[in-house]
């Protein structure tokens, strides 16, 4: 996410949840944003591709019906 932290609180979950998981990368968002900005569009494509549409990837799709939704 690379908006700002709209209060001190977001701020402060941040951090907390670094010292938590004892991982300390204080700088995540901003890596993680940097990360993102160097896939490509093809790139993008290729693995959405592969992750949905590909028999390389086993994956459970699940239909939940409800009688009380009918109409």
């Amino acid at each position: 996410m690379s908006e700002k932290d709209i209060n001190l609180q977001r701020e402060n979950g941040r951090y907390w949840n670094e010292i938590a998981t004892h991982e300390y990368l204080f700088d995540r968002q901003d890596q993680e944003i940097e990360v993102v900005k160097s896939i490509s569009k093809e790139e993008f494509l290729a693995h959405f591709e592969m992750v949905f549409f590909s028999d390389k990837v086993k994956r459970l799709d699940m239909e939940l019906t409800s009688t009380a939704h009918e109409e």
